[in-house]
């Protein structure tokens, strides 16, 4: 199942999210992601959080259909932790998170952060905004783009043992640190790059801007 979260970061555009809801087989808002979806006429299938930022008349047709899962606003897990776990009990095999970035920095770390945590459950999971997409990086990856096009790498963690080829900076057996952002702003030379990861995990950031 493909599930769609539609978090509380900045606002993705309607087009951006009714695209996303199309290729969907459930879509969970998390918290004020639901505004996003209803100012862009996307229906979601459930909504999901603590409910401190969503206006009451918003969640009354869900409420009544008992598509509201409500949290505590004291909790450990952060709405988007408890929206991913959800869609992923629900027998998700890919997640894409919109509404991620922006905003608070805090937030939006924490946020890619989900891609680790979904990627350890055997899931895949990727972010989509306007202006750029993130993904997890482990093993061998070939990842389409444009000639030109602007990504980034971005370690996490030490010792992150990388190779890269068909950008204009490439890389052998690189072994990545997170307290030097070798890989920030390079460029795709060919349509495809050919990223290993040998060891540990990198985020992938793509610009979908020339």
């Amino acid at each position: 199942m493909n599930a769609l979260i539609v978090l509380g970061g900045d606002r993705p555009s309607a087009a951006l999210l009714r695209t996303l809801a199309a290729r969907a087989d459930f879509v969970l808002c998390a918290d004020s992601g639901l505004t996003a979806a209803q100012a862009a006429g996307v229906r979601p299938d459930a909504v999901i959080g603590d409910m401190d930022s969503v206006p009451c008349e918003a969640l009354q047709r869900y409420a009544q259909a008992g598509n509201v899962l409500r949290l505590p606003c004291e909790k450990d897990d952060t709405d988007g932790v408890a929206a991913l776990d959800e869609v992923i009990r629900r027998g998700a095999t890919h997640v894409t998170l919109t509404g991620a970035l922006g905003g608070r920095l805090d937030h939006a770390l924490a946020n890619c952060m989900l891609l680790v945590r979904a990627y350890n459950r055997g899931i895949t999971a990727s972010i989509e905004e306007d202006t750029q997409r993130v993904e997890l990086l482990r093993g061998r990856r070939e990842i389409a783009g444009r000639p030109g096009q602007t990504f980034s790498l971005l370690s996490l963690g030490e010792a992150h043992i990388v190779s890269l080829t068909g950008a204009h900076y490439p890389l052998h057996d690189y072994a990545m640190s997170c307290d030097h952002p070798i890989g920030v702003s390079n460029l795709f030379e060919h349509s495809i790059v050919h990223v290993q990861v040998a060891d540990g995990d990198v985020l992938f950031f793509q610009q979908k801007q020339m």
